[in-house]
């Protein structure tokens, strides 16, 4: 690792496994960040360590993720990280409700594969992605929310990339008068891409905001846009 300024830059130099440590909380990951960092993947691999991290009982989402990220500006490139169907979430993005700044996180030319929640999740934070694959992650791909101890509202913007998953892209809102605000510039997206609805079915949760200025859809394209948008990708099934 070499520190540059206020932030850290590690260099991966071979695949690697990882596990909690021991005394680790659920809902915490084998690797915790809490400040600014650049890890560089240089194309290897990091896999959940299938003994230690451990799911209460089959078909649950796991106790640990592979990567928390809580604070400060961090950048993730040219990684593959493999849940080995036992880690929670592959990464998992959360800022406290009381921070001082947000966790802004930059995925770029990452791999999330193999977890028993969503590749990827974001709790009041900000995020981009770009040229993403998620695939084999039981819950989704990507999941953006509040949560009721995360911070008010956060971004997400996702430029390239493709989302394997039945449930590509899910953006839900908890504290629905925060906000969420989501951007689609472009990506392949092999499942739905959705709001989730508000109290009474009707409409989309209060305070969640979808853009979608392009993109490949393959179904359920009627839910990519809303008002005119949604009525012009109706159509077809898929949308560029």
């Amino acid at each position: 690792a070499n520190k540059a300024s206020s932030t850290v830059v590690v260099d991966l130099l071979k695949n690697a496994t990882v596990e909690p440590a021991t005394g680790t909380s659920p809902n915490d990951g084998a690797l915790n960040i809490t400040s600014s960092m650049t890890i560089n993947g240089n194309t290897y691999t990091i896999t959940a360590d299938t003994t230690t991290f451990t799911v209460p009982a089959a078909g649950e989402r796991g106790d640990f993720h592979v990567f928390n990220i809580t604070g400060g500006k961090v950048a993730i490139n040219n990684l593959t990280i493999n849940g080995s169907a036992k880690a929670a979430h592959g990464v998992n993005v959360w800022t406290a409700n009381n921070a001082a700044d947000k966790a802004d996180v930059t995925l770029t030319n990452v791999t999330i594969e193999n977890n028993t929640g969503y590749g990827v999740v974001t709790l009041g934070s900000d995020m981009t992605v770009e040229n993403i694959t998620t695939t084999g992650n039981a819950w989704g791909g990507i999941n953006v929310d509040n949560s009721a101890s995360s911070a008010t509202g956060g971004t997400f913007t996702m430029n390239s990339g493709t989302l394997n998953e039945d449930n590509a892209l899910y953006i839900q809102n908890t504290k629905a008068y925060d906000g969420q605000d989501a951007t689609i510039n472009g990506g392949t997206f092999m499942g739905t891409v959705s709001v989730e609805d508000n109290a009474t079915g009707e409409g989309d949760v209060d305070g969640a905001t979808l853009i979608v200025n392009n993109g490949t859809f393959s179904n359920s394209v009627a839910d990519y846009g809303r008002g005119d948008l949604k009525e012009a990708l109706s159509g077809a099934g898929a949308g560029s």
